[in-house]
C-alpha cells in the first residue's frame, strides 16, 4: 500500500512538471509572438526599428527571442560632427530595404538604430563612445567581439555590410540599390560627341583610323580603366552624397569604396596629366621662340598642379599615403 502511495505522489508530480513546462512553453510563444508582431508594427519607412532604452531592453537583451538583431549607433545630429554618419545610415536603410525585398524569412532578422540624441543610455550600456557602430545581437546570447563589425578595416558598403551579416548569421539577401544614372549619362555624352565628329567628318572617314585616332582612344580606354570606372559598373555606387549637414560629398571618406563622381574627377586628373607631357614633348617641334617658350612654362605648371592634385586627392582617400607634392 506504501509502495502504490509512492507511485501516485510520482505519477501526481510528472504530471504537474509536464502541464507546467507546456504552460511556460506556451506561454513563451505567445510572448515570442507578440514581441515580433509589436517589432514590425514600429518598423519605418526603411525597414527600421528606431530605439530607446526601453526597447533597447525589450527586443535586443530581453528573453524569448528566436531572432537576430543588425544594431547601428549613430549620430546624426549636425553638432556632433560626424562626417560618416549619415553615410552610414544612408547604407544602412539600403541593407535593411534589400532584406525586406528578399524571399527569406523577414522574422529571422531585424535591423535597429539607436541615435544617440535619441537616448545616450544604449551607448553607455554598450561602452561605446564612437559612431558609427554596428553591432550583431545573436537570438539567445549577448554579443561578443567578433559581433562588432570593423569599419576602419572594412568600410561603410552596404554589399560588405550584407557579406558580414551572412557571416555572423548565415543570412544571405543581395543588396537592391536604387539605380544609378551616371553611367548611362556618360556613355550618353561619348555617343554625342563620336556622333557628332563623325557626322562633320564623314568624307574624312579615313582619319579616324589613322595613328592619332587609334592612340586618342587607346588613351580613353586607359584612363577609364585606371580611374575606377571598371569598379563602378560592377558595383554600382552612387554618383555622389548628399545630406542637409554635410551638403555635396564628391569624395567617400575611406579608401574601401568610392562613388562616381570621384572617379569622374580622378580621370580627368590623370588626362590633363597627359597632356602636360604632350604639350611638352610637342615644345620641340614649334618654330616660334616665344610659343615655345609659353608651351614649356605651360607643360610644367600643368604638371605640377595636377600630379600635386593627384597626390593630395590619394591621401585624402588614405590618410596613411606617404607621398605628397605641394598640395597637402
Amino acid at each position: 500500500m506504501h509502495v502504490l502511495k509512492m507511485w501516485l505522489y510520482a505519477f501526481l508530480l510528472v504530471n504537474l512538471y509536464q502541464q507546467v513546462v507546456e504552460t511556460t512553453g506556451t506561454r513563451e510563444v505567445d510572448i515570442l509572438e507578440q514581441k515580433v508582431k509589436t517589432i514590425v508594427s514600429l518598423l519605418d519607412q526603411s525597414k527600421l526599428l528606431p530605439l530607446d532604452f526601453e526597447k533597447y531592453n525589450e527586443f535586443l537583451l530581453k528573453a524569448p527571442r528566436n531572432y537576430s538583431t543588425i544594431l547601428m549607433l549613430t549620430a546624426l545630429s549636425h553638432r556632433h560632427n560626424c562626417h560618416h554618419c549619415q553615410l552610414a545610415a544612408d547604407e544602412f536603410a539600403i541593407l535593411s530595404r534589400s532584406y525586406s525585398l528578399s524571399k527569406t524569412n523577414k522574422n529571422e532578422l531585424f535591423f535597429a538604430v539607436a541615435d544617440y540624441d535619441g537616448d545616450s543610455e544604449i551607448f553607455t550600456s554598450l561602452n561605446q563612445n564612437t559612431v558609427p557602430v554596428f553591432i550583431h545581437f545573436p537570438p539567445t546570447t549577448s554579443p561578443k567581439k567578433e559581433d562588432v563589425y570593423d569599419i576602419t578595416q572594412n568600410g561603410l558598403s552596404a554589399e560588405v555590410l550584407a557579406r558580414w551579416v551572412f557571416l555572423r548569421t548565415g543570412i544571405h539577401f543581395d543588396v537592391e540599390r536604387p539605380p544609378s544614372y551616371s553611367g548611362l549619362f556618360l556613355l550618353a555624352i561619348l555617343a554625342s560627341v563620336g556622333g557628332i565628329i563623325f557626322y562633320l567628318r564623314f568624307e574624312n572617314i579615313g582619319q579616324f583610323f589613322n595613328r592619332s585616332t587609334i592612340s586618342y582612344t587607346c588613351m580613353i580606354l586607359i584612363f577609364y580603366m585606371i580611374s575606377g570606372q571598371v569598379w563602378n559598373s560592377i558595383r554600382r555606387p552612387p554618383a555622389f552624397h548628399s545630406s542637409a549637414e554635410e551638403g555635396l560629398v564628391l569624395f567617400y571618406p575611406n579608401n574601401n569604396s568610392q562613388f562616381v563622381s570621384e572617379t569622374l574627377i580622378i580621370m580627368t586628373t590623370y588626362a590633363l596629366v597627359s597632356l602636360s607631357f604632350v604639350i611638352l614633348t610637342d615644345v620641340n617641334q614649334t618654330p616660334d621662340s616665344n610659343k615655345r617658350r609659353a608651351m614649356a612654362v605651360l607643360g610644367v605648371a600643368m604638371f605640377v598642379v595636377f600630379t600635386s592634385l593627384c597626390l593630395s586627392l590619394f591621401r585624402k582617400k588614405n590618410q596613411s599615403y606617404p607621398y605628397s607634392f605641394l598640395l597637402k
